[in-house]
């Protein structure tokens, strides 16, 4: 019996629409909430740093508000930012301008800058900026910095280098006290998040936000970015003045500690390691290893009457001073086996590209007095 064959099926027109039912309206569960998760946190964070401030007992009196949500009480309060974030801006006095990015290691070390209106950097930056101030000043230019954090791809706020570097003044709350020294002057423009993510534009080889810290931007680069500030719409909420209450805590704690005796003592003695701006010629020289009570004998400028057995200290005989002297100076070059032979306690064993150091590392002495010492003597330094 012969199978059938199927039949075929008609096919749908190019007009026709495939039907998909859909459920009824009534049956669609609509979210209780309208925020997704994300936003819903955040703004629990924003009312707890809020109420964190709000019942926060400060110990010290510092320059702050109890609230940030309005930038008039910000520009009354804070002198260095009663100008930022205006509706209108002339760019054009910045065509000619000097543009830097600087980055900072905490957001702690931005809102003092934004407060106080002042910065400082490495070295190596603060010669770059202080030459490039005064050379603007010359021409008339003007000088702007912008400034993010290391950890985020976002430009917190833009600021005009408004003085040169001023050495002799000190800021003693910044996150790393020891590094910081010296301030330059600021006069803030803008306190608005710029997201760097999207930001396609080259800096040389790099992109923008791949630029270290004191690097110059290009004048289309800076007036880019100063446009995208000022058409930018402020929020609050995405602001680094959002978080100025937590900042604030964080400044009176660390008020409490730079205030106090122990850490007095530990920067006092750390700063004494390494001495700036000071006449190494007055410094005293670090007294040496041998105690000064430790009554030594010289095998150069020793005297045989009064050693006349030649005993070192640890009892062991050794040749006469005169002898001795005068193989040094013979066998300058080749006596380092020699000191090794007669336990001298220094060394004169040459190093690569320089000339040989005697018993106090002075370079181009041929003879140094050689002093025994004992062992034992010499493990511990004397405390002072």
């Amino acid at each position: 019996m012969e199978k059938e064959a199927p039949k075929e099926r008609k096919r749908l027109g190019i007009h026709v629409k495939e039907f998909i039912p859909k459920p009824p309206q009534s049956l669609v569960q609509k979210p209780k909430y309208e925020m997704n998760h994300e936003t819903a946190a955040v703004n629990t964070l924003f009312e707890l740093v809020h109420n964190l401030n709000v019942n926060h007992v400060f110990e010290f009196d510092f320059l702050r508000l109890k609230d940030y949500s309005n930038l008039d009480h910000i520009r009354d309060k804070f002198l260095p930012l009663r100008d930022i974030n205006l509706p209108i801006l002339d760019l054009k006095k910045y065509e000619d301008a000097y543009f830097f990015v600087m980055r900072s290691s905490a957001y702690d070390d931005i809102h003092k800058a934004m407060k106080y209106g002042i910065w400082t950097s490495t070295p190596e930056n603060i010669k770059l900026l202080s030459d490039t101030y005064k050379k603007a000043m010359s021409e008339k230019r003007k000088v702007v910095l912008f400034f993010r954090v290391v950890s985020d791809n976002v430009f917190n706020g833009a600021a005009e280098l408004t003085s040169d570097y001023i050495e002799e003044q000190q800021f003693d709350l910044w996150w790393n006290k020891i590094k910081w020294k010296g301030i330059f002057n600021l006069h803030w423009i803008y306190v608005k998040n710029i997201e760097l993510n999207y930001l396609s534009q080259m800096e040389g080889d790099k992109k923008i936000y791949e630029l270290i810290d004191g690097s110059s931007l290009s004048s289309d680069n800076g007036l880019l970015i100063l446009g995208l500030f000022q058409h930018y719409d402020y929020k609050y909420q995405s602001s680094i003045f959002n978080f100025f209450s937590l900042f604030d805590q964080r400044e009176d704690a660390l008020i409490k500690t730079r205030t106090s005796i122990d850490f007095q003592f530990k920067l006092q003695k750390r700063e004494n390691k390494r001495p700036s701006g000071i006449d190494q010629s007055t410094i005293p020289k670090r007294p040496s290893i041998v105690n000064p009570g430790i009554k030594r004998t010289s095998l150069t400028h020793s005297n045989p009457d009064q050693n006349p057995n030649n005993i070192k200290p640890d009892g062991q005989s050794v040749e006469n001073s005169e002898v001795i002297a005068e193989k040094i100076t013979s066998n300058n070059n080749s006596h380092q086996a020699k000191n090794d032979k007669f336990g001298f306690a220094g060394s004169s064993k040459k190093k690569k590209g320089g000339k040989a150091k005697g018993l106090h590392g002075h370079k181009g002495k041929s003879y140094q007095e050689v002093v025994y010492v004992k062992k034992e003597e010499c493990l511990h330094e004397p405390s002072n």
